[in-house]
């Protein structure tokens, strides 16, 4: 996969990891007033992270291996 169509595959996985945390924050907040730390939660707190380190390796690899070829 090309690093154009990776980062816009991070881009949309990272969004549906963003939409997964808010609904289920929102179906959790009916049942408790204060949200308690949920181990579910952390774990895609970690994969967000995750995509966003790629992202980043990706854009700093393109970007390095750019000013190589000037």
């Amino acid at each position: 996969m090309d690093i154009i169509g990776r980062l816009a595959t991070i881009q949309e996985s990272f969004q549906a990891v963003e939409n997964e945390k808010e609904q289920m924050q929102q179906t959790l907040a009916a049942f408790w007033k204060h949200l308690p730390p949920i181990d579910h939660a952390l774990g895609l707190e970690d994969r967000k992270r995750a995509f966003f380190q790629e992202q980043e390796d990706l854009i700093m690899g393109d970007v390095i291996r750019g000013r190589q070829g000037d």
